[in-house]
């Protein structure tokens, strides 16, 4: 069975082949998908213990996150549904793959330090898709990410300067 997300928008629609977070490779996607406020997609690689982030436009992974609990070992269950808060935090939600008789966990993940609360639990079963209409600025890394566009706008200054003093 092929196993592939489609993310579609009034402007765009992309097919986006499954992406396993933990190799890196295509695989089964699994788990669950939002979209923040610049429109890029983030997803949980159903029982994978890392987020991550992708442009829709070129499907390019941009960053994986790998999430733990406070003691710094991988959620119970990987990380299955993820959706948005008011807050801009990001509420993760956790549990294994025999249901029956298994809590689902939730946590919710913090963008500036990366760091997970656990906020409860949900009854005996397993749960995978959060719903969310928010639609926040969520950009772990951001000073970093910045610095290399900063980087790369300042090198596109200075070729376009250098071929203006060549056509001169």
């Amino acid at each position: 069975m092929e196993r592939t997300i489609y993310y579609g928008s009034k402007n765009v629609q992309k097919k986006i082949v499954g992406y396993d977070v933990g190799s890196g490779i295509g695989g089964d996607i699994g788990g669950d998908l939002v979209v923040d406020k610049d429109g890029y997609l983030w997803f949980a690689s159903n029982s994978s213990g890392a987020i991550a982030q992708m442009n829709p436009e070129t499907a390019e992974v941009i960053r994986v996150i790998p999430i733990t609990n406070a003691d710094g070992k991988m959620i119970d269950g990987g990380v299955r549904g993820i959706s948005f808060l008011p807050n801009g935090q990001m509420l993760l939600q956790s549990g294994k793959d025999e249901s029956i008789g298994h809590s689902t966990f939730f946590f919710t993940l913090d963008a500036k330090t990366l760091s997970t609360t656990y906020i409860g639990t949900a009854g005996d079963s397993l749960t995978y898709d959060l719903a969310s209409r928010v639609k926040p600025e969520f950009d772990p890394f951001l000073q970093s990410l910045n610095q290399k566009k900063n980087c790369c706008l300042t090198e596109k200054k200075q070729r376009a300067t250098q071929m203006r003093s060549i056509q001169k």
